[in-house]
């Protein structure tokens, strides 16, 4: 459960990214 878990956060992190370089990029 715990790898699992991680990875889980870790694709959350990576669409937060996505979401954030795309509002910068709105923003510019």
């Amino acid at each position: 459960m715990g790898k699992s878990q991680q990875v889980v956060e870790e694709s959350i992190t990576k669409s937060q990214r996505k979401t954030f370089l795309s509002s910068q990029i709105i923003y510019i």
